[in-house]
């Protein structure tokens, strides 16, 4: 598994505040009473000194539903007035 947890730092500093914790908890939907649960002391990580930038989106144009090339999956978007999927 692989997620992103928000945090903050206060300026100069390079550790998140003591005491500051998440409770992770994870589930099955398929078995009976399997499940994992942790709790995450973020004091205990160290963040690094300057902030990276998010990738640059591209400038992609949006591409029409005839690019699926299957008939019945262009009529059920067209029915919901979807004629272009996001470039995204």
């Amino acid at each position: 598994m692989t997620f992103f947890i928000p945090y903050e730092v206060h300026e100069g500093e390079t550790r998140i505040a003591p005491g500051t914790h998440y409770n992770l908890q994870i589930m099955s939907d398929r078995w009976f009473d399997i499940q994992f649960w942790k709790a995450i002391d973020l004091s205990e990580i160290q963040v690094p000194d300057e902030d990276y930038p998010h990738t640059k989106l591209l400038n992609l144009r949006p591409i029409h539903v005839s690019a699926l090339g299957e008939e019945n999956f262009q009529e059920l978007y067209l029915s919901k007035n979807i004629k272009f999927f996001n470039p995204v």
